[in-house]
């Protein structure tokens, strides 16, 4: 399922949601090609400009979670960009 976020009418978003934006779809990118560090670079780059930014968190800390349970294995056999949500965010 895609998921959307409205963030504004066009021309009337500002500058550190539109990098806060380009900066998550990046982070999403790595971690669905299993560069976990890549994307964790991503999603702290998100926290240092909007900290309490709860899908970064989120994301960081499934983007550790992925790296350590993957480290003995290929990431293609791991993981498919596939998460089962156990509770809300």
């Amino acid at each position: 399922m895609e998921l959307y976020e409205l963030l504004g009418r066009v021309g009337e978003v500002d500058a550190i949601t539109i990098t806060v934006r380009s900066l998550h779809e990046s982070g999403l990118q790595h971690l669905f090609s299993s560069r976990f560090d890549d994307a964790e670079r991503a999603f702290h780059a998100i926290l240092d400009r909007v900290p309490h930014d709860k899908p970064a968190w989120y994301l960081l800390e499934h983007t550790r979670l992925m790296r350590t349970q993957s480290a003995d294995m290929l990431p293609s056999q791991v993981w498919r960009g596939v998460h089962v949500h156990q509770t809300k965010m």
